[in-house]
């Protein structure tokens, strides 16, 4: 849920053109990224939370220098990744 709300806002930021705080909103997503994926360790497979981790570092590269196209098929990926695992470990 808290995810869902930090990548519309990314997406917000992003579609204004404003990186600055498109960044600031991936920082938000790593923050409550970093909270729930241990208990992700418990259900989820291993590679995907190394992959949404991998997706989180790729975000803050692409907001920093700008990538609109980049950064929208990151937050694409994490957001597709995370409702597969939400969905499989119901």
């Amino acid at each position: 849920k808290y995810m869902l709300t930090d990548i519309n806002e990314i997406d917000n930021c992003v579609k204004r053109e404003d990186f600055v705080s498109a960044v600031k909103g991936v920082e938000e997503l790593e923050k409550t990224w970093n909270k729930v994926k241990s208990s992700w360790d418990v259900f989820g497979e291993h590679n995907d939370i190394e992959e949404m981790s991998k997706h989180i570092a790729s975000m803050k590269v692409y907001a920093k220098y700008e990538e609109k196209e980049e950064l929208i098929n990151e937050y694409i990926l994490f957001e597709n990744l995370k409702t597969y695992n939400q969905g499989t470990n119901q």
